[in-house]
This record gives C-alpha cells, structure tokens and sequence, in this order.
C-alpha cells in the first residue's frame, strides 16, 4: 500500500488478522455500513394494517378506518395530520397503553417537520435503536469492546436470523409489536451482564414497564422478569430489593391498563367460545351446562372457526351480544374441570395449523406481512425458511429450554436464567395467547413466542462463535511500514 493511502483495514504499525479487534473507527464504518444496508433493503418491508393502527392513529390524523386500512396494504405509508392533535386524554380513551403515549410523542416531534405522518421514515429511527441493541446484546455475550472480523462475519449471521419479515416488517408499522421487539433484548440483556450496572437494571425496568402496558397480553411480564431477579446473586450497585420492589410497582400499573382497556370485554368471549369452549368440542367433550352451543367456535364478529381456512365468515353475529356475561373466569374454569388441557393444547392440530411465521388475520388470507416485491424478497422468503425448518419444533423446543433452565440453575446461574427469561417469556405466551383470545388470531397473538425462538438462536450462535474466537485469537503481528 502507498504511503498515505486509506485502508479501513489497516493502520499506523497495526495489521488487522481475523481474531483480532477492529479499532474504534473501522468498527464504526462496518456497522454504519450494515445499518446502511439493512434500512435501504428493508424500506420496503411493512404489516398490513387489521383495525389497530386507527386505534393509534385518530388523534393524530384526517384518514379514516377504512383508508387507513387500505393505504397500508397497498403500500402506501404516509398519513396526513389533522391541524391540532386531540387530546392525550382522547387518545387514551380507546386505547390506554404505553403504545399509544410513545407515538402520540413522535407525532409531535414528527409535526414539528412536516405535515405527513411518514411510517417510513419513523421505521428509520425504531431500526436504528433495533440495530444498537442486536449489538449491544452481541457485544455481551461475546465479552468484546470491539468486534473483530471474526466475530463480525458470525454477527451477520446470527443477524440474519432476527431480521426476517415476520419481525422486522412490525418495525414499519403501528402495532404494540414494534416496541416488543426492542424491550424484550434489553431485558435478556440485564440477565447477560453479569456485572449488574445500573444501566442494565435501568433497562430493564423500563423495558418491562413500556412491554407490560403496551399490550394486554404482555401485562404479566414484570411479574415474570421478578420471580427471575430473586435468583440472582446480590450485585451492587443496584439493589436487588429496590428493583424487585419497582418491578412490584410496575406490574401494578400494568394489571391497572389491563383493566382499563375496552377491548377486555371482547377477549372474554373470544377466550371462552372461539377458545377454552371450542377445545372442548373439538375433543369430543361434554358440553352440558354450557349456554347458547351454536355459538361455540364463533368469534365476536362473526366468524367460525376453520382449520383450513382460519375462520369463515357467517351470519351470526349476535353472539358476542348475547353472551356478554361471560369472564374470563368460565375459560379457567374449563381448565380447571380438564385439567389434561395445559398439555394436550401442546400437541393440539389446530393450534398449529394457526402457528405461522407468516401472519394473518383471522383468515389465512388476510397475510399482514408485506413487502414491495409481492411477499418475495429475502426478508420475506427467510420467514418462510423459517417457518419450514422451525414450525413443528419451536414450541416443544422453548419447552425444552425453560425444563433444561431450571436444571442448569445451580451449575451456571447466569446462563440459566437468560434461558428461563426467553424460554418462559415463550412458553408463557403460548397460554396467556390461549386463554386471553382463544384460537383467533393465534399465531399473530404468539408473536412474542416466535420471536423469543429467534433470539434464542441469535443467543446460541452468539455464544458458540464466542468460544470459537476464544480458541483462534491471537495478537495481532505489528510491522514496519
């Protein structure tokens, strides 16, 4: 090389070997670049919109439901503003959540620039924060200040694994989902670092607090993450007791927005005829005591259970209306009378017939995850690889981890809650997504389950080029230049 001439790969009596570490400027150029690549080849990988986004949207813009729901698949991303927002207040009204507050706040940040509500450009800033947490994660299970080009080859592909449409297209979107997928690697981060900062613990009370109230079903979490923080050891600076007590008042808050939510009603039905009711019938069980039976697989809207198809639209939409008594309460109870039910549900057709990567809603084909090159570039055909090779055996295998976690408690502490934390969060999901909606929506519901599988895999690869890096390092040569 000339005197003088730039190399991103060398430097001054430095020369860079593949075990070795970057310097600070060469592994910012790298992961500029992959940022660069992964924002310019995903800008055209988004969700379709099933009813959610006006839920979030009508106090900040002019469309109405049914344009909302039809620009977004068409792929059109952009939305108007009205010319003053409705109240934080309205806002919270039909959908009091975590969710709804951070939006309305980018709103307004967004308003401060331009007119349009463009989902592109806000997925800019989500990647962004998506893509420093992937390697903030990286960077701890593998112990390093700087990456090596090892270590950054085995980074892409443990990368590749997260990226899929089936979690990057909610990053261009208005679902709860788009945050989840940011809160859930900063709490398997805490577990990771062993140190126990106060960053650490700061990031995950705040991840549970933003998850738990961003969506009903996740309003248990912090309860979760608790039972996990008791088993480690005692590190300070931050005391063990203070965030056992914030997760304490966190999970409070979050049973408080369940409770508030309009849509509880609604999930009641759901979980009981289009879910606990319907499991009954489709095993042969007796039905005797339970009212109105032409209902039982019928969701709220009118809609019957279907296998094949996902569900059927029908004529009976009056059911919801004529069983509004029923709680939550009469699913567990079904439960409770069949109690065969928490494991046969593992290994029940139906669920699996719903448990795809690739999204729907309610009928198989509504597909929510979309793309501009009609569901076929890469991002897309990676969720349908995965779906081929992980489908059957993703849920026996979180349940394999959560029995292997509890085994492994006393040999590697550490290390075993990372795979309590994302083996219960999965496992957990799974009922909760059951009981809290029955079989509708299912396999969108069990997001979190998938997800969870994927940064398991993530975490593995992680690890296993860990130890590989560890037995082929070696300090780098220095030469005269």
């Amino acid at each position: 090389m000339k005197k003088g001439a730039f190399s991103l790969f060398s430097n001054k009596g430095y020369r860079l070997t593949l075990a070795s570490e970057m310097t600070s400027y060469q592994e910012k150029w790298l992961l500029f670049f992959i940022f660069s690549l992964f924002v310019i080849t995903t800008r055209n990988v988004y969700t379709g919109d099933t009813g959610d986004y006006f839920k979030v949207l009508y106090p900040l813009v002019t469309e109405d439901f049914e344009t909302i729901r039809n620009n977004s698949f068409a792929g059109l991303h952009y939305f108007h503003f009205r010319d003053s927002f409705l109240s934080i207040k309205e806002a919270f009204r039909n959908y009091p959540n975590s969710y709804t507050l951070i939006t309305y706040l980018t709103a307004k940040i967004v308003r401060l620039f331009s007119n349009v509500f463009d989902v592109r450009l806000v997925a800019i800033g989500w990647k962004a924060v998506f893509f420093v947490s992937v390697v903030s994660l990286y960077k701890r299970i593998t112990g390093s200040q700087r990456l090596s080009l090892l270590s950054a080859f085995i980074f892409l592909f443990a990368f590749v694994l997260l990226v899929s449409s089936s979690n990057i297209a909610f990053l261009t979107s208005f679902y709860p989902e788009q945050i989840a997928l940011i809160a859930v690697i900063w709490i398997i981060n805490y577990f990771v670092d062993s140190r126990e900062n106060k960053a650490a613990g700061y990031g995950l009370l705040l991840s549970c607090l933003i998850l738990s109230t961003a969506k009903v079903q996740y309003f248990y979490i912090p309860g979760l993450i608790m039972a996990l923080v008791l088993f480690r050891r005692e590190i300070r600076p931050f005391s063990k007791t203070s965030l056992i007590l914030s997760l304490c008042f966190i999970q409070l808050v979050a049973i408080a927005c369940m409770a508030a939510s309009p849509s509880t009603g609604l999930n009641e039905y759901d979980a009981t005829y289009f879910g606990s009711y319907l499991w009954l019938k489709n095993h042969g069980r007796n039905l005797n005591g339970i009212p109105n039976k032409d209902c039982i697989g019928v969701d709220a809207w009118g809609n019957r259970f279907d296998m094949n198809e996902g569900a059927i639209l029908t004529s009976n939409t009056n059911c919801y209306e004529i069983n509004k008594h029923v709680s939550f309460r009469d699913s567990l109870s079904v439960i409770k009378r069949n109690p065969d039910l928490i494991y046969r549900l593992i290994t029940d057709k139906a669920i699996y017939e719903l448990m795809d990567y690739d999204y729907f809603h309610v009928y198989k084909t509504t597909r929510i995850l979309r793309d501009a090159e009609q569901r076929q570039s890469f991002y897309s055909k990676l969720t349908y690889l995965k779906d081929f090779a992980f489908r059957r055996i993703r849920l026996p295998m979180m349940f394999f981890l959560l029995l292997m976690g509890g085994i492994l408690l006393r040999v590697d502490r550490k290390w075993s809650l990372v795979l309590l934390a994302l083996a219960g969060i999965s496992v957990s999901q799974f009922y909760v997504s059951f009981m809290g909606e029955g079989y509708r929506d299912f396999g969108k519901h069990v997001f979190l389950l998938n997800y969870s599988f994927d940064l398991f895999l993530f975490c593995f690869v992680a690890l296993i080029g860990r130890k590989g890096i560890s037995y082929l390092s070696f300090r780098p040569d220095s030469y005269q230049q």
